[in-house]
């Protein structure tokens, strides 16, 4: 992993649960810093992190108001020419390594891809498959290279 430049970007934002629906268990953040400067074009990922929370102590009660705050460090050289920038969250119960059947979608654009083909993905990072219960952010949320954006997330 390259090393951070004084001249790379910190996007910082919170991750804002509804009440009583932050898992209690252990789960992954998967932040996704994404170019959306050209409409006609897909979306390219600039910056990306993915954190494992552990579970809630049973005695701790968590601060729904507060919410979960995220850090992404975008590279200077992944700046040039970038007029927009949208932060996408994707929370998952349990590791990343949990294994998720997940059923299969004809509106997607992989959901006809043969059995046992691997997708190339467009980038060195894919983005995460959404199964039901996953959380997600529904709306667009346009950052800076340097902002902060809360996020409210809702699960599938």
């Amino acid at each position: 992993m390259p090393e951070h430049t004084e001249r790379d970007a910190t996007v910082t934002g919170v991750i804002e649960f509804a009440p009583g629906e932050r898992p209690t268990g252990p789960f992954t953040v998967t932040v996704l810093i994404e170019d959306v400067s050209k409409a006609d074009a897909p979306s390219t990922i600039v910056g990306y992190s993915r954190t494992e929370i552990p579970a809630l102590a049973t005695d701790t009660k968590f601060d729904a108001a507060a919410g979960l705050p995220v850090t992404v460090t975008v590279p200077a050289d992944a700046l040039n020419g970038i007029r927009l920038l949208n932060l996408r969250i994707h929370v998952r119960e349990g590791s990343p390594d949990t294994e998720v059947r997940q059923k299969s979608d004809s509106r997607e654009p992989l959901a006809h891809v043969a059995a046992g083909e691997r997708p190339q993905p467009d980038s060195a990072i894919e983005r995460p498959d959404i199964t039901e219960g996953d959380f997600v952010s529904t709306q667009s949320h346009p950052v800076l290279p340097q902002g902060s954006v809360r996020v409210p997330i809702q699960r599938v």
